[in-house]
């Protein structure tokens, strides 16, 4: 929730002294200049003692003494107090401010429904003021009854339109049941009222941010923070908003900075893990992540969070604990879809491979029976990634990647988006030839950066596609600890580097209005992969980056290669759901590499001069069991000779090799 200027105080101070000896009144008034003047609390705290060491049973002081605890976090306190002030009150007239401050006293105790009698008490004695319905509302806030504290807050700004403390509870209020629209209208009349007061902004900037206007919402946040540059909750609205743009540095430093001030709070928490974690500081981020869900176990992203470190180090038992405590906690039928895709990097043996795959068949068909029922409103939300380790288990995907597709399609709606130019269409290729304009492609991938290979494969392509005929575009998923290759982008007319919002990315690319969209490596990342469901251009293909279909209707074409098929067996069609272009040869471009002027020697490596080194320069968890019998036969005829792979990222995937 975000902070508010609380008015407990300003109205308590409004109290007028009944009769009370002199000297009391004189402390009260000192400690009321304390209080309001120089913000004092302690020597204010020290007049209204000073009160009542004169007159025990002073109302004002009692009251006021009530206040000073409240905002100093004290609340039992502030209770105490409060309802000690009531006790010896002589009416309710003269003690119905106190019974408004007892609410939201108990309230801040996390009893709103014992608050709501004092609430009650206090609107009817004070004639319905805009204190008590403020009071009200936030209590039926918090008693999850939207519907009524939106009644008495349209009650008060009927009453008084200039009430931006109302007009902020209510735009909250509308924020938190999701009704964009509404709440949009009061930040922005928020803002039009008084546009000194950061909370329009703030609030505004939120709203523009879960609808996925991430530039917008980043100005209304400037704005805000311009204001007031230590508000923690728009300071932490920036830090998610930096890292959905893919700027994980700065949400880094953010999150750092406000756990200083707020070391237990579980988003914080929770997030910093997240940007570690993608930023490729694993060992950095399990800790936050860890006392995250110590601190609330009922908080399902931290637990996803920790699924994906377990993962990608390769504990898979460790993993699955961690998706089922995340669906135990939220019930996201997302995790359902996860847990069922969930693929081990290393198989111990074909068994293993196969019962595998059995398995995942079976929790896919189990799911699509309840399709119609499933819901997920957004598939990034717990980061669930595509099956990407299928891709290499040597089998054909037609039939599992097609049901997940299926699968995928039915439980989100919010895949299916439609660039707004497709509904133009292009005409015919005949009618086409006789314009100017050039076709309008892209290439999107989240590995267009140095030395890596799936750029490497189509930076020659790129770079000789005819450009009387082509306007080429790299369409970039945010890599936070790489920039794109200088050669890559050398080869493009245009580069767009997206944020990581599927929502924000599909109107980025839709504002491409590409003609044909290559998605380079379609398995690999999940804002690839769920790019796909959408129709983004008017022509989308896969590229064999990732070699393995990818059974989504809105995928056209799949790029191959003679060299990699069984052409011209036409079995070859059979394990794709896109028509399948084979280039010639492997079809791509690939630059020679340079050779270094003095070259190494094996010494350096601890192989000797007379064994035959063997290397397999691949991922370890492209290496199928059936490679295993392959290695065993090299080395049963070749005494001599030694094996050298790449070593893996985690040690526990080394020690299943």
């Amino acid at each position: 929730m975000r902070s508010r200027v609380t008015v407990a105080v300003v109205l308590a101070l409004t109290w007028q002294p009944t009769i009370a000896s002199p000297t009391a009144a004189e402390f009260i008034a000192q400690g009321v200049a304390y209080q309001l003047d120089t913000h004092d609390l302690i020597q204010a705290k020290h007049m209204y003692q000073a009160a009542l060491s004169v007159s025990p049973d002073n109302v004002e002081a009692l009251h006021l003494l009530g206040s000073v605890a409240y905002h100093e976090g004290h609340f039992h306190e502030a209770q105490e107090y409060l309802e000690q002030a009531i006790s010896v009150s002589s009416s309710l007239d003269k003690s119905a401010m106190t019974h408004c401050n007892l609410a939201e006293t108990l309230r801040k105790l996390h009893r709103p429904a014992d608050g709501l009698h004092h609430g009650d008490m206090c609107f009817n004695a004070t004639g319905g003021s805009e204190f008590s319905l403020l009071v009200l509302a936030w209590l039926y806030k918090d008693l999850d009854e939207p519907s009524k504290a939106v009644d008495v807050l349209r009650r008060l700004v009927a009453m008084n339109d200039q009430h931006l403390e109302a007009w902020d509870t209510l735009g909250t209020i509308y924020l938190d049941n999701d009704d964009l629209a509404a709440a949009n209208d009061v930040f922005t009349h928020m803002i039009a009222l008084d546009a000194s007061d950061f909370r329009g902004y703030a609030g505004r900037g939120q709203v523009l941010h879960l609808q996925g206007h991430l530039d917008a919402a980043q100005a209304d946040y400037d704005v805000a923070l311009r204001i007031n540059g230590q508000h923690d909750p728009t300071l932490q609205n920036v830090g998610i908003l930096y890292q959905q743009l893919g700027h994980l540095d700065r949400a880094v430093a953010i999150y750092q900075q406000l756990l200083v001030r707020q070391p237990n709070n579980v988003a914080l928490l929770n997030n910093l893990g997240a940007a570690l974690l993608y930023t490729g500081r694993p060992d950095d981020a399990r800790p936050y992540l860890e006392q995250s869900v110590r601190e609330n176990p009922s908080n399902p992203q931290s637990f996803v969070n920790l699924k994906t470190y377990y993962a990608d180090s390769g504990d898979l038992d460790m993993a699955r604990q961690m998706l089922q405590r995340a669906y135990d906690v939220s019930h996201a039928d997302v995790l359902r879809i996860d847990m069922a895709t969930l693929l081990p990097q290393v198989f111990t043996s074909q068994a293993h491979l196969d019962t595998t795959r059995r398995n995942m068949h079976a929790a896919i068909d189990a799911l699509l029976l309840l399709a119609s029922s499933l819901h997920v409103e957004n598939p990034e939300a717990f980061e669930i990634r595509p099956p990407f380790y299928l891709v290499y288990q040597g089998y054909n995907d037609l039939h599992l990647q097609t049901k997940l597709a299926t699968l995928h399609s039915h439980s989100c709606p919010a895949l299916h988006f439609t660039a707004p130019h497709i509904a133009l269409g292009v005409g015919t290729l005949f009618e086409f030839d006789k314009t100017f304009r050039r076709l309008r492609i892209g290439f999107m991938s989240k590995f267009f950066v140095p030395n890596h290979a799936h750029g490497m494969l189509l930076r020659g392509v790129l770079a000789h596609l005819n450009r009387q005929l082509f306007h080429v575009t790299l369409v970039v998923v945010p890599d936070p600890q790489q920039q794109v290759d200088a050669g890559m982008a050398a080869a493009a007319d245009a580069v767009k580097v997206l944020s990581m919002h599927l929502a924000h990315s599909q109107q980025e690319i839709a504002a491409l209005e590409l003609d044909v969209l290559v998605f380079a490596d379609l398995m690999s990342e999940p804002m690839t992969y769920f790019a796909a469901f959408g129709r983004l251009a008017h022509v989308q293909a896969a590229f064999w980056g990732n070699p393995t279909t990818s059974g989504i209707p809105n995928v056209d074409y799949f790029i191959s290669a003679d060299a990699m098929e069984s052409s011209p067996d036409p079995a070859v069609e059979s394990h794709y759901s896109e028509q399948v272009v084979l280039l010639s040869g492997v079809g791509i471009w690939y630059d020679k590499p340079t050779v270094p002027a003095q070259l190494g020697h094996r010494r350096d490596h601890h192989l000797e001069d007379e064994w035959t080194i063997y290397m397999c320069p691949q991922s370890v968890y492209k290496l199928v069991p059936q490679f295993d019998r392959v290695l065993f036969e090299i080395l049963r005829q070749d005494p001599q000779g030694h094996v050298v792979l790449l070593e893996a990222r985690y040690p526990y995937v080394n020690s299943m090799i």
